[in-house]
């Protein structure tokens, strides 16, 4: 996918990551259980929907061994699951399930984003859109509505 960005674009995205790396954290406000490291990178990213796979960039702000916090153009919902392309070494990336647990609007068309990281691997030549299909069913059956019995029973 990797679409250019423009020097004014990443200008945004370096001056939004600066401010909210000078934002004062508290004790409270970080509840990782493991250390954050500042990563910035453009990666490529796959919505996972069950009729489509829209394919979109998001900017890195910081990696744990858990998740990822980033900067995207799109407003992400809790819960919606994205697969983050790692081209780490090697012409195979690594794919990444991550599940997103927040998403805040910042400025300038821009959102700050979370999620937490559920499984990695490397995908396989014979998959016909890079997704493993129990990721699509993962997504699928979150999707669903309750059943009639299921909510006249709340």
């Amino acid at each position: 996918m990797s679409r250019q960005v423009t020097a004014e674009q990443l200008s945004q995205v370096r001056e939004i990551l600066a401010q909210l790396d000078r934002l004062p954290t508290s004790p409270e406000a970080n509840r990782r259980i493991h250390n954050r490291v500042n990563v910035r990178l453009p990666l490529d990213v796959y919505v996972i929907q069950a009729n489509s796979r829209p394919t979109l960039q998001i900017f890195s702000r910081n990696l744990t061994t858990s998740g990822i916090g980033c900067i995207s153009r799109r407003l992400f919902k809790k819960g919606d699951l994205l697969a983050i392309e790692f081209h780490i070494s090697g012409p195979v990336p690594k794919l990444v399930l991550s599940r997103i647990t927040f998403c805040r609007y910042l400025r300038a068309g821009l959102y700050e984003a979370g999620a937490e990281f559920l499984e990695a691997v490397t995908p396989s030549a014979y998959l016909v859109d890079r997704i493993p299909p129990h990721w699509v069913q993962m997504a699928t059956m979150q999707k669903k509505p309750p059943t009639p019995a299921a909510a006249s029973s709340h």
